[in-house]
């Protein structure tokens, strides 16, 4: 009879007949599911979250070395006990933390409800309507100054005009930004997500 000669993996000595279709699953199962490219559709699990962590600290975890440096379990005198761990990743990682600071930091509140947006370009148009009647009012403006000022306008309700609730939402989010750290915050996330 053919030996199982590495934990599950099916028997390789055998005949050609007793090599059925059921064997040749038994083969191709086993050989994905013990790759190292293996494709899970879960997150990984805190643990594997903290060994990525901790490998970036500098401290090592043999129990999960051992896993990839022995998956079978094999009594072998190769295999180390003790691992002196070198870093190689870190100094990238750094110059990505780094990149992800400079970018800008740009976050701001805006209205996405549909009935307030009604009211918000019903706003809009009622204070563009009584600007744009006090500037045809002021007859005191040469034609340049009046094309100049009517393009401010433009620029103002086309790029700058806010609702209420967004000024105040932005003031909110301005002062949380400063108060909890938040551009801090978002770069050690940054970093986190670098080790899932």
């Amino acid at each position: 009879m053919a030996y199982n000669a590495i934990g599950g993996f099916p028997p390789q000595q055998l005949s050609y007949t007793r090599k059925n279709k059921a064997w040749r699953k038994k083969c191709v199962d086993f050989g994905d599911n013990h790759s190292l490219m293996h494709y899970h559709l879960a997150r990984k699990d805190v643990l594997a979250m903290e060994i990525n962590y901790d490998l970036i600290s500098g401290k090592l975890h043999m129990d999960d070395l051992r896993a990839l440096l022995n998956p079978y379990n094999l009594d072998a005198s190769f295999i180390p006990e003790k691992i002196q761990h070198y870093s190689v990743i870190n100094a990238k990682l750094n110059v990505l933390r780094g990149e992800e600071s400079d970018r800008l930091f740009d976050f701001r509140v805006v209205v996405t409800n549909p009935n307030a947006i009604s009211e918000l370009e019903e706003e809009k148009n009622r204070q563009a309507n009584e600007m744009l009647q006090q500037l045809i009012a002021d007859t005191a403006k040469s034609e340049e100054e009046f094309n100049q000022e009517l393009e401010k306008l433009s620029d103002f309700f086309q790029y700058e005009y806010q609702d209420k609730r967004e000024i105040r939402g932005n003031m909110l989010l301005n002062h949380y930004i400063r108060e909890l750290e938040i551009e801090q915050l978002f770069n050690k996330g940054f970093l986190l997500i670098c080790m899932m």
